[in-house]
């Protein structure tokens, strides 16, 4: 057991033309319900940078991959990373959006661009230009009585979008399932550091207030 992530590619022919890491940050066993993605993440240790290389490629292979974005996800344990599941698919929790922020490139454009065998032009290849995240506010169950702090939230300059799918009234469940997330909010900053500020702030401040089932 272990920390988990996501890698999501973009494939040509069965060449990888456009990867990015994806950091997750998720609820405590059984559920890992994921609360965050931290996108283009970097392995600070080599020997687990390699081995999630080797991880990634080596499933490619085996299902056979040759055009089109894949998303995959793993688990990096004592003894390295293990697969979860792997989809040929576009990823969910807008993570297209917070990849496409990351390394400054529409990747909804790339990937229809290479279903229809266009040219996809200079994909990036190097470190990020930006480092996007989407978090995912949640709150004891019970009735929503108050939400506050969404338009302090909305005025930080590192908030590209805040979107809550539930108001006062609605009925929060325990949380088992990313479907009863109440809404996302997606960050970009100019630095690592700066997102964790971004992150903290919006935690903070974005506020869900219940009365008790």
């Amino acid at each position: 057991m272990g920390p988990e992530f996501s890698w999501e590619a973009l494939v040509r022919d069965g060449e990888v033309l456009f990867a990015n890491t994806t950091a997750k940050e998720t609820t405590p066993p059984p559920y890992f319900v994921e609360l965050s993605h931290r996108c283009g993440h970097r392995f600070d240790d080599p020997a687990t940078a390699a081995a999630v290389e080797r991880l990634t490629r080596g499933v490619l292979g085996a299902i056979g991959m040759r055009t089109g974005l894949v998303h995959l996800e793993f688990k990096v344990g004592p003894r390295g990373p293990v697969l979860m599941e792997t989809a040929v698919r576009t990823p969910g929790d807008y993570l297209p959006d917070a990849i496409g922020l990351t390394f400054g490139f529409d990747l909804y454009e790339a990937v229809v661009k290479l279903s229809l065998g266009l040219p996809v032009g200079d994909l990036p290849s190097g470190d990020p230009t930006a480092w996007a995240a989407t978090y995912f506010p949640t709150s004891a169950p019970g009735t929503i009585t108050r939400i506050t702090g969404v338009e302090e939230s909305e005025d930080h300059p590192a908030v590209v979008r805040v979107r809550l799918r539930k108001g006062p009234g609605d009925v929060v469940r325990p949380l088992t399932s990313s479907s009863q997330r109440m809404g996302h909010v997606l960050v970009c900053a100019h630095s690592p550091s700066e997102r964790e500020d971004a992150l903290k702030f919006v935690r903070e401040t974005l506020r869900v207030e219940v009365s008790p089932a």
